[in-house]
């Protein structure tokens, strides 16, 4: 049997149960051949998922289409033309983008200086993917499994007391700021009315939770804002309609 040719990336390395390999080798690559171009978008977000060691990009979310073609343009070896939009080019989007942050900073700081009580800040284990896909139950709706725990993270209370995703209304998933791509399982009204439920239960069974999820909406809408990789908002006009919002 023929060696594999030292040019070519192990499964081990690229795929299977070496995600950390696989993510830090390709991420050194595109940072050192594309560091400029990364640079001038603060809008490029590369997710850590497979990528082929093929090179091509299995799954590649950026926010901008021109810069997805150019990495995987770069990746193939077959360069192909690109159109970069004017307002890219002009650096508007990316200034609109800052001033959205800076907005956001100053609104968040605002409220981190009230969180004072302890219970706030204990941190503890969160699951970071509690869809209804994840959830399991029997026929008397009782709770029989969650699935991917593999997507966890220790956060502070505040910030791990929250609606569930399938219900909630709130922050990228108000309709009012939500992008056109966006779809809900329920109407606004049944969202309401199940968010107001859950609240009570929340209060009836642990009214220090109850307290970290209403205190602390606000934070968890800023980073669920910013940790969405899905939907584009080039200059962040969906985001500083909702910073605008905010009674702060």
């Amino acid at each position: 049997m023929r060696a594999k040719s030292s040019s070519t990336l192990s499964t081990s390395q690229c795929g299977g149960s070496s995600r950390p390999s696989k993510v830090k080798c390709w991420c050194r690559y595109i940072t050192m051949r594309y560091k400029a171009l990364m640079s001038i978008s603060s809008m490029a977000v590369l997710e850590k998922q497979k990528l082929s060691p093929h090179g091509n990009v299995s799954r590649l979310s950026l926010s901008s289409p021109f810069l997805a073609a150019k990495l995987k343009s770069m990746m193939t070896g077959r360069p192909r033309p690109l159109m970069i939009p004017s307002m890219i080019r002009s650096g508007l989007v990316c200034s609109l983008a800052m001033t959205t942050l800076a907005d956001l900073k100053t609104k968040t700081q605002l409220i981190l200086k009230t969180i004072i009580d302890p219970i706030y800040l204990l941190c503890v284990l969160k699951h970071e993917k509690l869809d209804n896909y994840n959830i399991l139950a029997n026929d008397d709706g009782d709770i029989t499994a969650v699935l991917e725990w593999e997507l966890h993270c220790i956060v502070p209370t505040i910030l791990a007391v929250d609606y569930p995703q399938w219900i909630s209304s709130q922050g990228h998933l108000d309709p009012r700021f939500a992008s056109a791509a966006e779809w809900w399982e329920e109407s606004s009204a049944e969202r309401a009315r199940l968010c107001s439920l859950f609240e009570q239960l929340v209060n009836d069974r642990n009214s220090e939770m109850y307290k970290c999820l209403k205190e602390g909406c606000i934070l968890r809408e800023a980073r669920d804002w910013l940790m969405n990789e899905w939907q584009e908002d080039p200059g962040f006009d969906r985001l500083g309609a909702w910073v605008k919002s905010l009674d702060v």
